[in-house]
């Protein structure tokens, strides 16, 4: 999904992103029932499975996204969350700050762990529509806690099994409701073609695990009429160098901006 924005604005992102040939889903991609967007969207708190999953904020915290720890000094997000910096000393390509919760309590009261951030790759240029390609590797300025476990891109797409999808973006009727910090969750069929909205704003950058691993075969990227998911799998070659060159501090070799 988009970060935290007006719902008027993901309309237009995904209708831009009908406009480049985006076909419709076929029956088997997706889900032909009744189900209400609203009931896809129920989520299940979630707050203190997967403590690797954290919150992500930028633009001096007015929006935020969901991020996964996948080294000590590395997360893996939507490059739609990791925005530009324009006018930062040299070095600074992205800016923001990521928030984790080891205790698992969730909501503003909890233990919050915050680690800030001023180098992201991104797979695709921020702004650009939604898409597989939807991927940034960001190189915190701190290690995260030893005790933290860190998720990891799945090598190969599995072949049977299901999808559980982590975010903290907005939840309930409409995505009407938000703003709790609480991490949710939602088990999706494991299919890589497109599949109904479960996603609300905030929840972009949010991983796609593997049910009952800590693999992810999916990042949020958006949603509307269909989820629109980035794949690292496909692209897992260019995630893994980013992740190398992040937790050995060195410089990215590669970003789209």
């Amino acid at each position: 999904m988009l970060p935290s924005l007006p719902r008027s604005l993901a309309l237009s992102s995904f209708v831009l992103f009908g406009m480049v040939g985006c076909a419709a889903p076929t029956a088997e991609e997706a889900d032909a029932d009744d189900t209400t967007e609203d009931e896809l969207r129920a989520y299940s708190m979630a707050d203190g499975e997967h403590p690797e999953v954290g919150r992500l904020t930028f633009k001096e915290g007015r929006m935020y996204c969901t991020a996964t720890a996948v080294g000590r000094r590395t997360i893996l997000t939507a490059a739609h969350c990791a925005t530009p910096v324009e006018g930062a000393p040299a070095g600074t390509t992205c800016k923001g700050v990521f928030a984790v919760d080891p205790s698992g309590a969730g909501g503003a009261r909890a233990p919050w762990q915050r680690f800030a951030f001023h180098t992201c790759a991104r797979l695709r240029v921020p702004g650009a529509i939604p898409g597989e390609r939807d991927l940034a590797v960001i190189h915190l300025d701190a290690d995260l806690p030893a005790s933290l476990p860190v998720a990891r891109v799945a090598a190969r797409y599995p072949s049977s099994g299901s999808r559980t999808v982590y975010g903290y973006g907005r939840f309930g009727e409409g995505c009407a409701s938000g703003g709790d910090e609480h991490k949710r969750k939602r088990e999706i069929r494991l299919s890589r073609g497109m599949f109904r909205t479960v996603t609300c704003p905030g929840d972009s950058g949010g991983p796609h695990f593997h049910t009952g691993t800590n693999e992810i075969v999916g990042v949020v990227s958006g949603d509307l009429l269909v989820q629109v998911t980035a794949d690292p799998v496909d692209h897992g070659d260019w995630v893994r160098e980013r992740i190398a060159e992040s937790e050995a501090g060195r410089p990215f070799t590669h970003d789209a901006l």
